[in-house]
């Protein structure tokens, strides 16, 4: 029976597109690059940073680096506020610590920001771990911060107890790296087309779906 929940962050806990998305807006315009429309943005909320740069036109390891710095100045005092829960979240992660159920964060977003966030919103009580990439490069993957929550948890050698959930594919090949499950959400950032070709253990389309699912062990 699966009665640890590993969540993703954005775009599964948390509605973050303005603060992600004005903050690559800013570090392009300080860069002098080209600044795309908000819409054609919204394929860097998930992965990390410096491997969505490097999407961009002309842009190299070094650029990417100097772009995420720069992201990162403003996202620090402003963008990191621009943000906002999915109704039903709280509601979620109460049912779900009532019912017994061992809970951390699995997130790209560096470590420090996604405690910031959960403190923020007062989450945190319900983690036994907050889960998040390193500033450096040791810790960047989604695959290598599930390998460090498992860790944290003790858990490497129980992964059969362990469920990822994420809104995107990149949340999905990540878990299975790690040999663990994943449950994609449709509600988020991720396109649903990719979600269900990355073969997730189930999809729940809203966050009463997944609470339920959850509780009565659907996805096992």
């Amino acid at each position: 029976m699966k009665d640890v929940i590993l969540f993703d962050l954005d775009g599964t806990l948390t509605k973050s597109e303005e603060g992600i998305i004005r903050c690559v807006q800013y570090a392009l315009k300080e860069l002098g690059r080209p600044v795309p429309a908000k819409k054609d943005l919204f394929y860097f909320i998930g992965p990390p940073l410096v491997d969505s740069f490097l999407t961009l036109p002309g842009f190299t390891e070094a650029m990417a680096l100097e772009a995420t710095a720069l992201y990162r100045k403003r996202y620090t005092t402003i963008g990191i506020f621009e943000n906002e829960l999915y109704p039903g979240i709280k509601d979620l992660l109460e049912a779900l610590a009532g019912a017994g159920f061992l809970l951390a964060t699995a997130s790209a977003k560096p470590e420090e920001f996604v405690r910031r966030i959960t403190d923020y919103f007062d989450l945190t009580p319900y983690f036994q771990e907050i889960g998040g990439a390193s500033f450096d490069a040791s810790r960047r993957t989604k695959s290598a911060v599930i390998e460090e929550v498992l860790n944290r948890l003790s858990l490497k050698t129980a992964k059969e107890r362990v469920l990822m959930v994420g809104d995107t594919a990149y949340d999905v090949e990540g878990a299975r790296k790690m040999g663990i499950d994943c449950v994609g959400v449709t509600y988020g950032y991720g396109k649903e087309k990719d979600l269900a070709a990355a073969h997730p253990l189930g999809l729940a389309a809203t966050v009463e779906a997944l609470k339920e699912a959850l509780l009565t062990h659907t996805f096992g």
